[in-house]
């Protein structure tokens, strides 16, 4: 197993250090898994709050080419773009030319990532959630020396892949 990079935000006891030990495969079905508990802890917050608000993003039904479509958008195509933007050239500039923690440049680039993410402010919070998952999935990799960009980009396709399937009505 490697070990953290000089000057690590890992300590041998946190939560960082327990990923660093999850074999790729396991961090990423890990991940998608936090992502949508994420997302659930973001909308019964937003529940309890303001108990009407919308909580989804898009409302739709897919079928055919639509479905097609979506597959190939949402788990294709989205998932290397995004994870370059806010992940790789976020998380990267920060900590290497700036030398930001990893915490604070992980915030940053979640923060980014709900703002991207506009189909309406409770979804913006539940994507912000969702991008703290993929920038601490990011970092873990980073620190491994693994493949972040990769790691990231199968772990968004997954969450994507899952949400386009319920959208469908096929699950």
């Amino acid at each position: 197993m490697s070990q953290p990079a000089r000057g690590s935000c890992l300590s041998p006891g946190s939560a960082f250090a327990f990923l660093m030990r999850l074999p790729t495969p396991i961090l990423i079905v890990a991940a998608v898994i936090a992502g949508y508990a994420a997302s659930i802890v973001v909308m019964e917050l937003v529940m309890l709050v303001a108990p009407d608000a919308p909580l989804g993003g898009r409302h739709m039904t897919l079928h055919g080419l639509r479905f097609v479509a979506a597959l190939i958008v949402a788990c294709v195509i989205m998932p290397p773009f995004e994870t370059f933007v806010f992940q790789w050239a976020i998380i990267v500039f920060l900590r290497r030319k700036l030398r930001w923690r990893a915490v604070w440049a992980v915030a940053l680039s979640a923060a980014a990532f709900g703002l991207a993410h506009t189909y309406s402010p409770q979804y913006m919070l539940r994507a912000a959630a969702g991008g703290l998952v993929l920038g601490t999935v990011f970092v873990v990799e980073q620190e491994k020396r693994g493949s972040p960009f990769w790691v990231v980009t199968a772990v968004h396709s997954f969450y994507n892949l899952i949400a386009v399937f319920a959208l469908s009505q096929l699950v």
